[in-house]
Parts: C-alpha cells; structure tokens; sequence
C-alpha cells in the first residue's frame, strides 16, 4: 500500500534546492571573479544606489523612486561603506535563480549549474565589476527570473512586477513579455489585467509621493524631454547588437540554435519580446550595455533547452569558447584595446548620444562602421552556427 508523503515534504524540498541554488552560484561567481575581479568602490550611478543605501527614507540623489535595492542594503544592515558588497550578494542571488529557473525548464542540477556558470562569465555579470559598479541590475533580473518561475501564481506573480518597478521603472517596456508568460500558464487574461491595473495605481501613486518630496532627475518627464528617437535610438540599436556579441560571445549561438528549433513552439516568441522591450528602452535611454543585458531572460531559456536536449557536451565547449574570446577580447575592462572601446570613444566624441540624422549619417556611422561590419559579420557567423546545429540535429540523434 502506497504511503503518502509528510505534509512537510515538499516544503523542505524546496528549501533544499534553494540553499542548492545559492550554493552553486556562490561557487559560478567565485569562478567569475577569476576572470573579471570585482573593482571596490561604486562608480557612476552606483553612488548614488550607495548613498540612498544610508538611509533611503531621506529620497536622496537623482532617482529616489528606484528605492527596493537601497532599501533592502538597508534593512540587512549592508547600507554605506558595505553596499558595494551587498551588490555582489545580489550577482549571487540572481545566479541562484537563473539555476532554479533551469531546473523549473526540466534540466537536471548539473546543467542548470552549467546554465549559472554561463551567465556568471558574460555580461549580465562581468559587466557589474569594474565598468557599472554597484548598480542594482541584477536584482532587476533576478525579480524578472522569479516572475518566470513562478508565472503559474499570478497573485506572487504581479507582486513581484510592482517590486521591479521599485528597482526600476523600465520594468514596464517588458510587460508585453511577461505577459506572453501569463497567458502560457493561464488563459484567464481578465483577472491580470485587473491585476496589472491594480499595480500600476499603487506604483503611481508611490510614484507621485515620491515626486511630491524629492526632485528626481532621472524621472519620466526627464526622458521625455530628451528623447533619442529615431536617430540617437538608431544608434543605441546598433551599440546594442555588436553588445550582444562582444559581451556572449560563442553562447549566441545557443539563442539561434532555439530559434530555429520547430520543437521550441511558440516560447521561441520570448526572445523577440524581450528584443522590442531593449529596443524600445533604448529609444528613450542610451546605457545600451545595462540594459541589452536583459538577452539574459531568453538566454537562459535557450540554454535550458539546449542542455537538456542532450547537447551538454556542445554547450560545455561553448562556454570555453566563450570563456577564451572574453579573455582575450576583455569588453568590461578600461585600456584594453577591444573593439567595443573604440565604438565607445568614437560614440562620445561625436557627442554621446547624437541625437540627430545629419552627425549620425555623415560623422558617426562612418566613423565606427569599418569595426561594426566586422562585429556583424561575427554575429551573423555565430547565428549561423547555432542555425546549423539545429538542422544537423534534426537528423542526427543527440551525441
């Protein structure tokens, strides 16, 4: 006679494969630091997350209302001199979940380790060491992973959309993604979009008390009077893609190898989503290497897939190439003579961002177009690549 298991069971489970996740992405960060260490101080807007940190009650600095990171430093008594520390607790949060939304796909613990240790060696981490430093990204995407987790819940599910608004009120451009991850779970759009207005009126007015206090710079009125659309958004688009491959590398070929999949269905729709949310942030907001970092939410995904259609072996070598290319090439570290510096300088010089067609057309594009068409033609080489993994193992079983 079957015996049913004690109550406590899976909640102790569960806990289990927390303290797991956590434990593996102490260890994928450790490994990460080997290749990029971590620079001790916060620079440029991580500042100002480190003074709000003090005391984020005061509303101080440039943009009060992206509180819950500050907050949260805060209320663990990691605020001041320790906030920089704090942030990179928050890398190893966010590896935790990138495991535990690999093993929420199907893969088993050591591929989703795998899954960790590739985001731990690209952009979505790398990048947070020595070039934005203490900015608050990555709780960003760790709230967006738990929201993928657990999308069947819609009540945990739009509470923790309100919590990223609070980090950062660009959460909004991924609505339509998030969205698309409802619907998979439940076709009762009616009760989300009650929901989604019922946490848009508390953001707003949250929002609106903030303002009625501070004077936040970086505010919806401050975007809206700078607006680099269409041709300073042409340009951060073009940034954007040559980001994608300097900062992944090799794994890109991960991303196409899923879409060209016929067994992905329509999930193959989540990386055009989450494309259109960086495009349209973009459009409005020039730190192109923030927030093209957001390929990790359908990155992960198609790695998922990747692995546990049998090809570990495969996306092992893919990390080491990418591993070896990052190393050789390092994107995030100053005075190192990487292709995506001199894109960078020629930006600026040209005054960072233009905003209008003629300096674009004739001083900007024709400045940096000799290094973005060898960029291109890489991309379109990997992408390739990961097509041709798809056809060939259409017709050859998983090695």
């Amino acid at each position: 006679m079957d015996t049913e298991p004690p109550s406590g069971a899976p909640v102790r489970s569960a806990l289990a494969e927390v303290v797991l996740a956590l434990c593996v992405a102490a260890v994928v960060y450790a490994l990460s630091c080997a290749l990029v260490w971590p620079e001790p101080a916060p620079k440029g807007f991580g500042l100002e997350w480190q003074q709000m940190s003090t005391d984020p009650a005061a509303l101080h600095g440039r943009f009060p209302h992206r509180i819950l990171a500050s907050l949260l430093a805060y209320l663990t008594g990691m605020g001041g001199e320790r906030f920089v520390v704090f942030v990179r607790g928050l890398h190893v949060v966010m590896l935790a979940c990138v495991f535990l939304y690999a093993r929420r796909l199907g893969t088993a613990r050591f591929d989703a380790a795998l899954v960790a240790l590739a985001v731990a060696v690209t952009a979505p981490v790398q990048m947070y060491k020595q070039h934005w430093v203490g900015y608050c990204d990555p709780l960003g995407f760790a709230l967006f992973l738990l929201m993928a987790i657990c999308a069947r819940h819609r009540a945990v599910f739009w509470s923790l959309f309100l919590a990223s608004l609070t980090t950062h009120e660009l959460s909004v451009f991924l609505l339509p993604w998030l969205w698309f991850l409802r619907r998979r779970e439940d076709a009762a759009w009616r009760r989300d979009l009650v929901w989604l207005v019922a946490v848009m009126v508390a953001y707003g007015a949250f929002y609106l008390a903030v303002r009625a206090v501070a004077q936040p710079q970086f505010a919806a009125d401050f975007f809206l009077a700078h607006p680099l659309f269409p041709w300073g958004a042409l340009a951060m688009w073009l940034m954007a893609l040559a980001h994608w491959l300097l900062t992944f590398g090799p794994l890109v070929a991960v991303l196409a190898w899923h879409q060209h999949t016929r067994a992905s269905g329509r999930e193959r729709w989540q990386l055009w989503l989450v494309v259109l949310a960086v495009g349209t942030i973009l459009s409005i907001a020039y730190d192109y290497s923030r927030h093209a970092n957001l390929l990790v939410l359908p990155f992960v995904l198609a790695s998922a897939r990747f692995v546990a259609a049998g090809h570990r072996r495969a996306y092992v070598a893919l990390v080491a190439a990418t591993v070896a290319a990052l190393s050789l090439w390092p994107p995030w570290q100053r005075g190192v003579p990487a292709p995506a510096h001199e894109l960078v300088e020629r930006l600026a010089a040209f005054g960072f961002p233009p905003r209008d067609l003629i300096r674009v057309v004739t001083e900007w594009l024709p400045a940096v177009w000799p290094i973005l068409l060898v960029i291109y033609a890489l991309l379109a080489a990997v992408w390739l690549s990961g097509w041709a993994l798809a056809r060939w193992w259409c017709r050859a079983p998983a090695t």
